[in-house]
């Protein structure tokens, strides 16, 4: 069963800190800003006042968590929502699985897959997740990492130059295969010529 604990999974007492932590950490990161602009839509969304049922602000953060740094964060308000007796316990664990999914493919880093390990150790501990489900998050952001290795990224990039060098040979086999038809209905109606010209000869004759 889940157990109901006040310890904060993160060093930091309040969500509102661990926000800033979390923004801090993601400053610099991605290409183009587009990361820091991703982790501003989800701290914003977090703090946003909406007066819907608390539910619906937990799907849509779930929605549009992205990586772990983000998700050490939702972690923790989700916890705080269910020790609180805001949310049930089966749509605690809901959330918090449905998002762990999400951002096992994020580990594209040693960092990330680190903070991944510790979130997945935290929700074994806290009896969120089976043992069955700790086994293939750690599986998917395992293989999400060395997907990301350079080493990887060196051989599908030789993979795709030798998929455009066939597919280009491909086409230069259909160009000559279509002018070989082209020459082999030449050579046809050559012959055929020829077969009249004799039998015109013959008749000459």
């Amino acid at each position: 069963e889940m157990q109901q604990s006040n310890n904060n999974f993160f060093y930091k007492k309040h969500v509102q800190s661990s926000a800033k932590t979390t923004k801090k950490k993601m400053s610099g990161k991605g290409k183009g800003g587009q990361q820091n602009n991703n982790n501003d839509n989800f701290i914003s969304k977090l703090f946003e006042k909406d007066n819907r049922n608390i539910n619906f602000k937990c799907e849509e953060l779930m929605s549009i968590v992205e990586d772990v740094h983000q998700m050490k964060l939702l972690y923790t308000c989700i916890n705080c929502l269910f020790n609180t007796n805001t949310i049930n316990q089966e749509d605690c664990k809901r959330y918090i699985s449905g998002s762990l999914e999400k951002v096992s493919s994020s580990t594209t880093c040693r960092e990330a897959i680190a903070v991944f390990k510790q979130l997945l150790d935290k929700a074994k501990q806290d009896g969120i997740i089976s043992d069955n489900e700790y086994y293939s998050f750690e599986s998917e952001a395992v293989v999400a990492r060395v997907g990301a290795a350079p080493f990887v990224r060196e051989i599908w990039k030789s993979i795709h130059n030798i998929q455009t060098r066939v597919v280009a040979l491909e086409n230069r086999v259909d160009v000559l295969e279509k002018r070989v038809d082209v020459l082999d209905s030449k050579v046809k109606t050559l012959q055929q010529v020829s077969a009249n010209i004799v039998e015109s000869l013959k008749l000459l004759q």
